[in-house]
């Protein structure tokens, strides 16, 4: 089965669970649009594009701002489109895609928008200059190489490799944004971290919010070793890059 594909399957099944655990998520949704804010504080967008919406928490902080802007949101997985479709079913103003955000085409936008969904891209860089040179400003955050690192200091133990898609690491990233030379920009990157009460809790957590899917497995006497040996509590690190890069 293509990553993709599972990365579609396992977010229709997280798409009911999704917001009860994503309170990282959340939280990096509202930094972007305060950084935007920030950024430029005279900018309305007449049409925004809202990629890998999920549940639609970052077009619901938006709309606090750019009420009458019309909105397209996007996202590979259907369930997640039927939650957000009837989350703004009164709003006249909403239109809904079900796609694949890489090699789909979408019309240009005055703001393209994009909070933790970039790092399932499997060409990062070509992606988003795709959408840099569709928007007026571009304002996304992503998940960076160090993300889960305590994770995966556990699965080493047990001679398991890491589990995760690989992801960008700070200094290339903003060494490739830096050259589609931007009229303005602000890159910065923060840390969070949540902690769970034993292995079990976190497995748990990375299925309800849908990012276990990968073409790497822990074998199945692993996994049950996991659950049932390590019972104590640990930390686990969020690295998010935060960019926002105004074109014209």
């Amino acid at each position: 089965m293509q990553l993709k594909t599972k990365i579609k399957n396992h977010f229709n099944r997280a798409s009911n669970s999704y917001d009860k655990v994503a309170s990282v998520q959340k939280q990096s949704a509202g930094l972007l649009i305060t950084k935007l804010q920030n950024f430029d504080s005279s900018f309305y967008p007449q049409t925004i594009l809202d990629l890998g919406t999920g549940t639609g928490y970052i077009s619901e902080i938006l709309l606090s701002h750019y009420q009458n802007s019309l909105y397209t949101l996007t996202d590979i997985a259907p369930k997640m489109i039927e939650i957000v479709k009837n989350k703004f079913l009164d709003r006249d103003n909403f239109k809904f895609h079900v796609g694949d955000i890489e090699n789909d085409n979408y019309q240009s936008h005055n703001l393209i928008i994009s909070n933790l969904a970039l790092q399932w891209i499997n060409n990062l860089e070509k992606t988003l200059e795709k959408f840099y040179k569709k928007s007026n400003i571009l304002a996304f955050s992503c998940l960076l190489d160090g993300t889960f690192k305590e994770w995966d200091n556990i699965l080493r133990n047990y001679n398991v490799i890491s589990v995760f898609k690989k992801y960008p690491k700070e200094k290339v990233l903003i060494s490739f944004l830096n050259k589609l030379n931007p009229k303005t920009y602000h890159f910065d990157s923060m840390e969070f971290q949540l902690t769970f009460p034993n292995n079990r809790s976190f497995i748990y957590y990375l299925k309800n919010l849908g990012v276990n899917a990968s073409n790497k497995f822990i074998p199945i006497n692993i996994l049950k070793s996991l659950i049932k040996e390590a019972d104590t509590e640990f930390t686990v690190t969020y690295k998010i890059f935060f960019g926002i890069m105004k074109r014209i």
